[in-house]
């Protein structure tokens, strides 16, 4: 979901079009005041928002924030761990525009899928990684899709330092696994 969000935003960056990706994880420690003014943005990704369900302060500032983007005519997209109907939200309005519009539920990548996804990712990075290797990978790594594509990131960096292509041996020394 994250990764979709993010795609969003860029996507619009690419296009001119101003946009925030939101992610609400932390809103314990954060003020929804924060929220004030982003309706001036196109696109608005809000990632986590189950993570603010129930807090009366989120809830309200959110339904205002969706209002003041509708009227705008801006477009909001929001990721959370269910559908918007099975969210534990306390605020009727808001519960109500969050069913407003089209919902897809995301499968998890299978472990096969989540191998070629890395073979294709680091292949746009100009890296090798022969499927063996992703497998390998796959087997070591968390379920994850986001975690998976950090090891990536570690990979790349570790690989380029030491001028060595992403092999089994070399993932279990940089990234410590025995």
């Amino acid at each position: 979901r994250t990764h979709l969000l993010q795609g969003v935003c860029h996507a619009a960056a690419e296009r001119g079009r101003p946009s925030v990706y939101l992610p609400l994880a932390q809103a314990a420690s954060l003020d929804p005041g924060m929220l004030a003014g982003l309706e001036a943005l196109e696109f608005l990704c809000i990632d986590d928002l189950d993570a603010v369900c129930g807090d009366a302060a989120w809830e309200e500032a959110l339904f205002h924030l969706f209002n003041r983007v509708a009227a705008a005519g801006g477009a909001w997209v929001a990721a959370a761990d269910r559908s918007p109907g099975t969210l534990p939200v306390r605020l009727a309005d808001l519960g109500s525009r969050l069913a407003w519009g089209t919902s897809y539920r995301l499968k998890p990548l299978d472990d096969e899928a989540r191998a070629q996804l890395l073979v294709e990712r680091a292949a746009r990075r100009g890296l090798r990684i022969n499927r063996e290797t992703a497998d390998y990978l796959i087997r070591r790594s968390p379920r994850e899709t986001g975690e998976t594509l950090a090891l990536l990131d570690r990979l790349d960096r570790a690989s380029l330092a030491a001028k060595r292509r992403i092999t089994i041996p070399f993932a279990r020394e940089a990234l410590g696994w025995d």
